[in-house]
């Protein structure tokens, strides 16, 4: 039902593709170089790091999270283009996750894998789909969106878990002392670096005229095109992400066919 070891196996797979030259695919990836300013100069594009390294390229693809693409320096996009992209509309979203003593779930409620939906500001429990009838395992403790996680963001560590702890609870009576209560896993995506949030507030819906020119963004004459599960229909999936990269890419090849 997922990949083995994780989503993140999917990147992974990217990674380690083969390319030219005996190669891979991470070979070409540079991490740890925060993006200062995007500068168009003709028709190539110069990226600046913040330690003031120097990448020029025929085209970049920009998958920032669209509000924080709007604050880059440079002048990649006009300023009409930044307000766009500034005002796309970002959904705060938070998990929290235990690992069990046992599988209390399996054993006692005959829960295997799915969801369970509350109406406490932890708002999910999930339950995982694989590992039926060993001995831990690992659950989803609180999965929130929208004012439940921007309300949940701003609590501590320690107040995240005392909050998702007395949640489950409710649930599951016990669930504090079938879980090791003292090693839960918190994120919130509005408060990682370079997030903003967990995905786009479904702007292809939600906010159709700003979608609109999204999409005009993206056809102009600009070695600088946008792609990313925010620039898409599914904003939240990978699914997204991947289809937008799918459609900027067949743009770069239109126009290097029709520039020959």
């Amino acid at each position: 039902m997922q990949p083995v070891g994780g989503m993140d196996k999917i990147v992974s797979g990217f990674e380690h593709a083969s390319i030219p030259e005996g190669r891979q695919v991470k070979d070409l990836v540079q991490t740890n170089k925060p993006v200062q300013s995007i500068w168009v100069k003709g028709k190539t594009a110069l990226v600046i790091t913040e330690n003031g390294e120097y990448f020029a390229a025929d085209y970049v693809i920009a998958t920032l999270a669209a509000p924080l693409l709007a604050k880059l320096d440079g002048n990649f996009l006009d300023v009409e283009n930044k307000k766009t992209l500034s005002v796309v509309s970002m959904d705060a979203a938070c998990k929290v996750a235990w690992q069990s003593k046992y599988r209390f779930w399996e054993q006692e409620n005959r829960i295997y894998g799915g969801i369970s939906w509350t109406k406490d500001i932890i708002s999910q429990v999930w339950y995982p789909s694989f590992g039926f009838n060993s001995a831990i395992g690992v659950l989803v403790g609180a999965y929130n969106e929208a004012s439940a996680a921007e309300e949940f963001q701003t609590f501590s560590r320690s107040k995240r878990l005392e909050v998702a702890l007395n949640g489950a609870e409710k649930l599951h009576p016990g669930f504090q002392e079938k879980v090791f209560s003292k090693n839960g896993v918190s994120i919130a995506w509005a408060k990682m670096p370079y997030q903003a949030g967990g995905w786009a507030n479904g702007t292809s819906f939600t906010q159709r005229d700003i979608f609109k020119k999204l999409i005009k963004i993206d056809i102009q004459d600009n070695p600088v095109l946008l792609a990313g599960d925010w620039f898409s229909y599914w904003p939240g999936w990978q699914e997204g992400a991947l289809d937008s990269a799918h459609y900027v890419t067949d743009q770069i090849h239109q126009f290097v066919a029709y520039s020959k």
